[in-house]
């Protein structure tokens, strides 16, 4: 999977392993438990896997959908009152839109990669990381 440092599958699998800490962090802040054990089973399932697949990629685009805020004004879903906890100068914010900006970016390159190998699932998954 780290074969290839220029690989838009690399950045991604390394942003993955660097930013696994904070990652967590964010899933417990803006989620609480159950979005804690998603991100450490997608961390977990990269890291020990050969290679990314469509399951892994889904499990990113949800985090990233965590990440992005994608569901705090749905006030049935829990993120709505994790999310309302937080104070807009808390530190951590920064460091979230920091996490979402740049695992936005990877997505979107190895979505438009040659790693990615079902055209017609890379369009659906690039329509909903618009």
């Amino acid at each position: 999977m780290f074969d290839n440092p220029h690989s838009a599958e690399t950045a991604l699998c390394l942003f993955i392993s660097y930013n696994a800490n904070g990652l967590l962090n964010a899933a417990m802040l803006l989620g609480g438990e159950p979005w804690y054990k998603k991100v450490r089973n997608a961390v977990a399932d990269i890291h020990d896997g050969p290679a990314l697949n469509r399951s892994a990629i889904g499990r990113l685009m949800d985090i990233y959908d965590l990440l992005a805020l994608k569901h705090v004004h749905d006030r049935s879903r829990p993120e709505a009152g994790f999310f309302s906890t937080i104070l807009p100068d808390d530190p951590c914010v920064e460091e979230i839109c920091l996490l979402s900006d740049e695992l936005h970016e990877l997505l979107e390159a190895f979505v438009e990669s040659d790693h990615y190998l079902n055209a017609k699932q890379a369009r659906i998954d690039k329509e909903k990381m618009e």
